[in-house]
């Protein structure tokens, strides 16, 4: 797994209760041997990229990132350059990793530049893409701010636990489609 900071589990209650632990635990039950995170933090794909080492042999490779370079302003197509690249390093070292690409962390309204970046981008690679705006879109995903939480206090942005449920399901998902 590689994404920004959502993947690290800012504001869900306690660091079993993100959807990075919540996927681990269902993929340790069907047998995975080990989860990575070569890179999870508030940087944007282009550091991802610079940063994060791939070992290989993956057989499922999920990349959460975008959220940051939208907030941060990132032109659309300089992110789907970076990011086309994060994901020929995934494919160079695991050629056949089922590849699912996780859309960005805001409302459905906002970023359609980025979540087609990051589906076309994926599909040229053989992956899947899965959006999560409309989980951002539920109030009672998010928040609420001020919370005691992983990480600090929350915010009304990111998700708390049933947002990082949702998340999960929504990946689990593919995973499981791809039997």
């Amino acid at each position: 797994m590689i994404g920004d900071t959502i993947l690290r589990g800012s504001y869900a209650s306690s660091p079993d209760r993100t959807y990075r632990a919540r996927i681990t635990t269902e993929l340790q039950k069907r047998g995975a041997v080990g989860v990575t995170a070569p890179f999870q933090g508030n940087g944007s794909t282009a550091q991802a990229l610079a940063e994060a080492k791939f070992d290989g042999g993956f057989q499922v490779a999920i990349v959460e990132l975008g959220t940051n370079d939208f907030e941060g302003n990132v032109p659309a197509s300089t992110f789907k350059t970076s990011y086309g690249q994060l994901l020929d390093k995934i494919r160079s070292t695991s050629p056949s990793a089922a590849l699912i690409c996780v859309g960005i962390w805001r409302p459905v309204r906002f970023g359609a530049d980025y979540r087609s970046a990051i589906a076309d981008s994926c599909a040229t690679r053989g992956g899947k893409y899965r959006a999560i705006g409309n989980i951002y879109d539920g109030v009672e995903t998010r928040g609420p701010a001020g919370r005691p939480a992983a990480g600090g206090i929350s915010d009304d942005e990111k998700p708390n636990d049933f947002g990082h449920s949702e998340i999960a399901d929504r990946i689990l998902e593919i995973i499981d489609d791809g039997r």
